[in-house]
């Protein structure tokens, strides 16, 4: 684990982009924050199973998951095209900002709107390893993976 994460910060506010990952189905909070915190991360990509299982692992740690609290998701524009520079037809604008204090709702999310867009431009929807990162974050009790049970609310348009 980082010493900064371990021994420095009292709280973090975890700011990520609405982006697809060619392994882990989307780079949500989840993935972005376990990466960032321990070292030699790219060990766990092959099989995706093995990422699907480390990850909620890793955030888990009290290092990590008691320091946390708040998530914000930048949708601003849907980079859900598979790491598509230059691209920007791929890309979609949303113009939305999604905030939440559990990285699996946020995350859960992120997945569901980014297959919605992905199906928009003619892009199959991510891997079935995505959906199962999320799934085991919930059965450690990490957060709600139940999209049907989000309330959303829309404050400025």
């Amino acid at each position: 684990m980082s010493k900064l994460l371990t021994q420095q910060l009292d709280r973090i506010i975890q700011i990520n982009s609405l982006t697809s990952d060619r392994s882990g189905g989307i780079r949500g909070h989840l993935m972005s924050l376990s990466y960032a915190s321990v070292d030699n991360f790219n060990r766990f990509f092959n099989p995706p199973q093995i990422l699907a299982e480390s990850v909620p692992e890793i955030y888990a740690l009290n290092p990590i998951a008691e320091k946390v609290c708040l998530f914000i998701t930048d949708a601003l524009v849907g980079s859900v095209a598979g790491n598509q520079p230059g691209k920007l037809h791929l890309h979609p604008a949303l113009a939305e900002i999604w905030v939440s204090r559990d990285p699996v709702a946020l995350d859960a999310y992120s997945l569901h709107r980014a297959n919605s867009l992905r199906s928009t431009i003619g892009f199959p929807e991510l891997p079935g390893s995505a959906r199962e990162l999320i799934s085991n974050s919930a059965l450690m009790e990490l957060g709600n993976d139940q999209v049907s049970s989000f309330s959303i609310l829309e404050l400025i348009r």
